[in-house]
């Protein structure tokens, strides 16, 4: 408004405004700004954008030439590979998220946000309950890990500090044990190009935080999953989101 000498808001400023965005921000972060341009307006100036139909259509209109960048998956041979070569030393706790990811098609905020508490050992296998709470679709789920794959959340489990103050699973792991510090959400968002990196495959970069959740669901799908079970497994409510990983 001060750079364009106006005093007051307008469906014609808004436009301006957003066109000015769509340069340099994905449609994405366009309709976020809308969003929050609609409550702010609401709120401190009684004003409603919603009927502000020409800047709807080219929000819109942004939206569908825009093509959504998609991880790509890890294949279950991938999986393997790393999990039986990698050298525990350095990749024991990127073992343990690769385990938590593909069989609970955890997303990374998922495995940031697990709890010492949510893990119940029952035997020889590792039963595991991510409440509605710390799910993005606040829908709990569940899932277990077990043979040797129960023996490598094992060892990474008993490498924890005696002292340690935090409930947290992921701590930052060292020289072949854990430490007193919380593992962070960009390293476990990292944790699928590192395995990529370590494997040698090409286009590590296009591995993203959501890879393990993505290859979790291929995986489940190529062995012949149903689309029921499917949904179970990510915690999906749609069955057109959960049939888009069966194509």
């Amino acid at each position: 408004m001060k750079e364009k000498n106006v005093t007051r808001v307008s469906e014609t400023l808004l436009l301006a405004y957003s066109m000015e965005l769509s340069e340099r921000y994905a449609p994405s972060t366009l309709r976020a700004t809308y969003s929050m341009l609609k409550s702010t307006l609401r709120i401190y100036d009684n004003l409603d954008i919603y009927p502000f139909t020409q800047l709807l259509a080219f929000l819109k209109q942004r939206g569908k030439k825009h093509k959504k960048k998609k991880s790509k998956d890890l294949t279950e041979r991938q999986v393997h590979q790393f999990l039986t070569f990698a050298p525990d030393d350095k990749w024991l706790a990127v073992k343990v998220a690769l385990i938590f990811g593909i069989n609970g098609a955890c997303r990374r905020q998922e495995l940031h946000d697990m709890k010492m508490q949510m893990l119940q050992e029952e035997g020889n296998y590792l039963h595991v309950t991510l409440p509605a709470e710390v799910t993005k679709s606040f829908q709990g789920r569940i899932f277990s890990v077990t043979g040797k794959w129960y023996t490598t959340v094992k060892k990474y489990l008993d490498t924890r500090p005696q002292n340690c103050t935090l409930d947290s699973i992921f701590l930052t792991y060292r020289d072949g044990k854990c430490t007193n510090l919380p593992m962070g959400i960009n390293t476990l968002g990292a944790v699928p190009k590192n395995i990529v990196t370590y494997l040698q495959l090409p286009d590590a970069a296009q591995y993203t935080g959501h890879a393990l959740r993505r290859s979790s669901a291929t995986i489940y799908c190529k062995a012949g999953g149903t689309l029921l079970g499917l949904k179970d497994l990510g915690g999906w409510k749609s069955d057109t989101v959960a049939q888009s990983y069966r194509a």
